[in-house]
């Protein structure tokens, strides 16, 4: 009988021409399992690289199922190539949409938002991921993660060397209705950085929050960097706009370590 999941098998050694996606018959691309997995069902990922187009800019448009890694982010990449981001959710999806235990690297996004994820008016959860070398150029904002209107769930996941010219190194939020949390995360050595001549400001070298009701309980927010070549940079760890909350829940910081955070040049400089 033709397999139907409701685990569908993904590893580099696969083939989505000639496979049918089982354990023993894995397919080569998430593209490929997203497109034969159900609401609900499952896909595991072997451990290895993950490149190429199947593998970046995926959008499960409203598809809640489970994509999580065998062996967890230290041995299962994915790797955008600095070509696309990794996924793009803006049809409802829920927190049972989850991404578990991968490292999301090298995404890359130019006068655009969201590095590596963008996520607008979904939810979706990623746990035990790595969240790394990712970017947005020009205008973009979240080196890693732009939330527009969202309440995604981040849970023990880390931020680490993502970077954007303008606003938000690792993570960018957006709107009243956007509150998402996170959970025991590190956000750390990511970066805003502009030259001379941009014409740009800089704000939020890890996080940069324009509105919302975002929570941080129990993380790591630290080393993190504005650097603004002509105009003024503010919030090397964390920059906070100067909205009206007064309906919404605050932003909210729990239990968490801000350290060794910095803005330059000193003249122009906001809150490191």
């Amino acid at each position: 009988p033709e397999y139907s999941g409701p685990v569908w098998w993904v590893s580099t050694s696969g083939s989505d021409l000639s496979n049918e996606g089982s354990q023993n018959s894995p397919f080569n691309s998430l593209t490929k399992a997203g497109a034969k997995a159900s609401t609900g069902d499952t896909i595991k990922v072997v451990k290895g690289t993950y490149t190429g187009s199947n593998n970046r800019g995926l959008n499960p448009s409203g598809n809640n199922i489970v994509v999580m890694s065998v062996d967890g982010a230290d041995s299962t990449f994915l790797d955008a190539g600095n070509i696309d981001r990794h996924f793009y959710f803006s049809n409802s999806e829920d927190t049972t949409f989850q991404v578990i235990g991968f490292t999301l690297k090298n995404g890359k996004k130019t006068n655009d938002s969201g590095g590596s994820v963008y996520i607008n008016n979904a939810s979706p959860k990623f746990k035990n991921c790595i969240f790394k070398d990712n970017e947005v150029t020009n205008y973009g904002r979240g080196g890693a993660a732009y939330i527009y209107n969202g309440s995604p769930l981040f849970n023990n996941c880390t931020f680490r060397d993502n970077s954007s010219e303008y606003y938000g190194g690792a993570i960018s939020i957006h709107e009243d209705d956007s509150a998402p949390v996170f959970n025991n995360c590190i956000i750390t050595s990511n970066s805003v950085s502009n030259d001379a001549g941009d014409y740009r400001n800089g704000y939020g070298g890890g996080i940069y929050i324009n509105s919302g009701e975002p929570t941080f309980n129990d993380c790591q927010i630290t080393y993190n960097t504005v650097s603004s070549g002509d105009y003024s940079g503010g919030g090397g760890g964390i920059y906070v706009g100067s909205f009206n909350n007064l309906d919404y829940d605050p932003v909210t910081f729990n239990r968490c370590k801000i350290v060794g955070n910095t803005v330059s040049p000193a003249d122009q400089a906001r809150g490191g």
